[in-house]
């Protein structure tokens, strides 16, 4: 079984401006971000089960399909037609719910085990509901 880690780094907003809002109910926003030194570790191995399984060193966050990590691995799985299981092992560093895109740089960091170059293309069109600015500024880290 194969296994890789990756490192997901927090950002801050410099400036975060609201234009508008959309015909979804989603604000239009125009902002500066800066990623920071702060980051969770991503590690995500093949098993031969067929489950995605999420685990962390917080007691604090979800570990099934309401957890930004365990949706970005079955849209993964769902996108590319696999098979096998993923474990997923999540080491919190980011605070959690404190603006920083903890949640969409974790999403990101699985998403990225598979192919770094297609993470917006992965996300586009999948269903991925929480594709928001955050995403795509982690996609292209």
């Amino acid at each position: 079984m194969s296994e890789i880690t990756g490192k997901a780094h927090g950002k801050i907003n410099l400036n975060l401006d609201v234009t508008g809002k959309r015909e979804d109910g989603y604000h239009l926003v125009r902002m500066v971000m800066q990623t920071v030194d702060i980051c969770d570790t991503v590690t995500v191995t093949e098993t031969e089960g067929n489950e995605i399984e999420l685990t962390t060193d917080s007691g604090k966050i979800p570990s099934g399909p309401e957890n930004l990590v365990w949706r970005a691995a079955d849209v993964m799985r769902r996108k590319y037609s696999l098979t096998g299981g993923l474990r997923i092992h999540l080491d919190k560093r980011i605070p959690i719910a404190a603006g920083m895109a903890g949640g969409s740089a974790d999403a990101a960091a699985v998403l990225k085990s598979d192919d770094p170059g297609r993470v917006i293309d992965i996300l586009k069109g999948s269903g991925f509901d929480v594709y928001s600015a955050d995403e795509a500024y982690r996609a292209n880290q």
